[in-house]
């Protein structure tokens, strides 16, 4: 009677073991999936800013972005710094505008040659 007891408490006591386990490894994966869903979701809200179709293109930008990311600076928070015109380059300008009013055919951009 005793041994029937013993066996009865150490299957109950394996079932116990593999159930927490099982349960162990579920907690592990939910929480591997949330993981890879939530950096999915840091990659599109990045993406969508970006509106490429080509799926190439995306995957390189995939690896810009983070690369951005690690050196703090992405395409949005660079700002050109524009120097103040020299009185040379104004003089170049200005004389460029006179040239360009008075021979305005030769000076267009819109004609191509």
């Amino acid at each position: 009677m005793a041994r029937k007891n013993n066996k009865q408490k150490k299957k109950a006591q394996h079932e116990f073991m593999l159930q927490k386990e099982q349960e162990e490894q579920k907690k592990k994966e939910l929480k591997q999936q949330k993981k890879q869903e939530k950096e999915d979701n840091k990659w599109i809200d990045d993406l969508d800013d970006l509106e490429i179709d080509s799926e190439e293109h995306v995957f390189g930008l995939k690896k810009k972005i983070k690369k951005d990311k690690k050196n703090k600076k992405t395409k949005k928070e660079k700002k050109v710094i524009k120097k103040p015109e020299s009185r040379v380059d104004a003089a170049r300008r200005k004389k460029r505008e006179r040239k360009a009013r008075k021979h305005p055919t030769s000076y267009s951009k819109d004609i191509e040659m």
